[in-house]
């Protein structure tokens, strides 16, 4: 999220201060994807039997809650995030590690099943299945970011579609629904007729969370984290970036450099 706003801040101002902030950040990502066996944390094995690394490229080139490997390892949310951020920081001029960056997109390629929805870790679902989208709009919006494009932008293509084609899951996304509905939607913009499926779709949940003074309120579903004090900022500062995203106003948006 760091690398993220910074990034974006940075391309949009050129504020030079900015720099040694993102570097620091890259660095740190650097320092907590996993990528080797030796990261693994020995405790896993008691805390996590199940989820401990098979061979070397289980779980490789993600991230998790913590560096490394703790316990269930590294998930497709947050490698999405890496990934993207990634390019964002390469468009700063941060010197990015290609085969870290690599590594994070095969993480993602290897969690999306045939029909490119993005499964919790690297192990994709079935080939038919699919349920909220937040992971999979977070690859979309990844892949399209890619310094890399024709090799990456078609795999953008298909993500967005997918959630086009499955609109109903928007409010219903597993962790930080908030972040999942965000990020879900700018992944459904990289393909316009999905995001216009999308929106339409789910004028209902807009209408409902709307308050009376403007701002907007996070309603539950199946994960409530997002659900407490916060819950109408966090869910007001959502819906105003998704509502802003056809003004292209951002780099992830289609803002020109």
């Amino acid at each position: 999220a760091a690398g993220f706003v910074l990034s974006e801040y940075y391309l949009r101002t050129g504020k030079k201060w900015l720099l040694p902030e993102i570097q620091e950040v890259y660095d740190f990502l650097v320092a907590s994807q996993y990528v080797d066996l030796s990261q693994l944390n020995p405790e896993s094995h008691e805390t996590h039997p199940h989820a401990v690394p098979k061979d070397p490229l289980d779980s490789h080139g993600g991230w998790g809650h913590n560096p490394g490997f703790e316990g269930y390892g590294p998930i497709s949310m947050l490698t999405a995030q890496g990934a993207l951020v990634f390019s964002l920081m390469k468009k700063c001029g941060i010197e990015v590690d290609r085969s870290r960056h690599e590594a994070a997109y095969a993480f993602l390629r290897r969690a999306s099943g045939e029909n490119f929805y993005v499964w919790y870790e690297d192990q994709a679902a079935g080939p038919k299945d699919w349920a909220d989208m937040g992971r999979t709009g977070t690859a979309a919006i990844a892949f399209r970011m890619s310094p890399w494009k024709k090799k990456h932008h078609k795999y953008a293509l298909k993500h967005a579609q997918l959630i086009g084609e499955h609109p109903e899951s928007f409010p219903d996304t597993h962790g930080s629904p908030i972040m999942g509905m965000a990020l879900g939607a700018l992944g459904a913009f990289c393909d316009p007729p999905s995001f216009k499926k999308l929106m339409d779709a789910n004028r209902w949940w807009f209408t409902l969370a709307e308050c009376s003074d403007g701002s907007f309120y996070y309603q539950p579903n199946r994960d409530n984290a997002g659900y407490g004090q916060d819950s109408r900022i966090s869910a007001s500062a959502a819906v105003a970036f998704i509502l802003s995203l056809s003004s292209r106003a951002l780099v992830v948006t289609g803002k020109s450099l």
